[in-house]
């Protein structure tokens, strides 16, 4: 497993246990805060490999990140 799969998986993660606790999505700011990214873009770039793994989706609302299949 390469970093970013791990990174991947971390941020996936982090996603799952934001929104359960918080009944919302977190912000690209909070992924990249808790995750120890450089950037945006580098946090946005590893939410586009989710959404093509099709382990998210977009919502509707702006910015809106939502779990494909959460229990």
């Amino acid at each position: 497993m390469g970093n970013g799969t791990l990174m991947k998986n971390k941020i996936y993660e982090y996603i799952i246990k934001f929104i359960k606790g918080n009944g919302y999505s977190p912000t690209i700011r909070d992924i990249q805060l808790e995750v120890g990214l450089r950037s945006t873009s580098s946090v946005h770039y590893q939410l586009m490999k989710l959404l093509e793994n099709n382990k998210i989706i977009f919502g509707k609302k702006h910015r809106s990140i939502q779990i494909v299949n959460i229990n």
